[in-house]
């Protein structure tokens, strides 16, 4: 795609999500990305317990938007950090990589992917988390496989700047949740097994959030020189 429509795409999916941020009532119409923020968040916590030698028992994402994952073991350090960075980070990639038709493509794959994983592993409890996940699962995989040109690229870019801004407003609540001890959340559980202060921890996560942010409409405003459909990562 030439360089000037994946930019034009980009500023597109920036406009829509910032409408969707000051609109009255439209954060009701972007209720499905909280949903979503919130199952790559609680992923991103199981995946970070498998990896460093835990467990996940289960996955629940609950009708008010938030979430869960009951677990064991594990490094309570990445653990905890897993759900905001992760977040940020998977929405920050797909901003990055969907700057082409191919890219999108293989973003919103993944993303379908990584979702139907987790529905069938750890996904359990409130009927909203399942029927939320499962609903993901099929569009991912719907515009990956019906979605062409620029319709595919603005598609999956919005849904990354929507990932990235839905874990940037929850690090922003968290920050103002912090700043009342007692609250329960992922900053003040680590709070408990390190002593760093719960404050510590949610400002850490919000600066490496914005970088990552950053660095990912960097890299998606860039464009691409190479053939459409082409990876912006093939020769690397």
């Amino acid at each position: 795609m030439p360089q000037n429509k994946a930019q034009r795409a980009l500023l597109i999916a920036s406009l829509l999500s910032a409408a969707g941020l000051v609109l009255p009532y439209a954060n009701w119409l972007l209720l499905p990305v909280q949903y979503l923020n919130t199952h790559i968040h609680e992923f991103c916590h199981a995946f970070a317990a498998i990896a460093t030698g835990g467990r996940v028992e289960d996955i629940h994402v609950y009708a008010a938007g938030n979430g869960e994952t009951l677990l064991g073991g594990g490094w309570a350090v990445v653990i905890g950090s897993a759900g905001y960075v992760g977040a940020t980070i998977f929405g920050g990639l797909m901003v990055a990589v969907s700057r082409t038709e191919k890219g999108a493509r293989v973003m919103l794959q993944f993303l379908g992917v990584l979702l139907a994983i987790s529905m069938a592993l750890w996904v359990r409890g409130d009927w909203m988390g399942v029927g939320s996940g499962a609903f993901w699962v099929l569009t991912a995989i719907i515009v990956a496989a019906k979605a062409k040109d620029m319709a595919l690229i603005v598609t999956a870019q919005f849904i990354g700047i929507q990932q990235c801004l839905s874990a940037l407003q929850s690090l922003w609540v968290l920050l103002r949740i912090n700043a009342y001890p007692g609250i329960e959340n992922d900053a003040a559980i680590l709070e408990k097994s390190t002593r760093i202060p719960a404050m510590a921890w949610a400002i850490l996560w919000s600066v490496i959030s914005l970088g990552v942010l950053w660095a990912s409409f960097r890299q998606g405003w860039s464009g691409s020189s190479k053939a459409p459909g082409e990876s912006p990562f093939a020769d690397q």
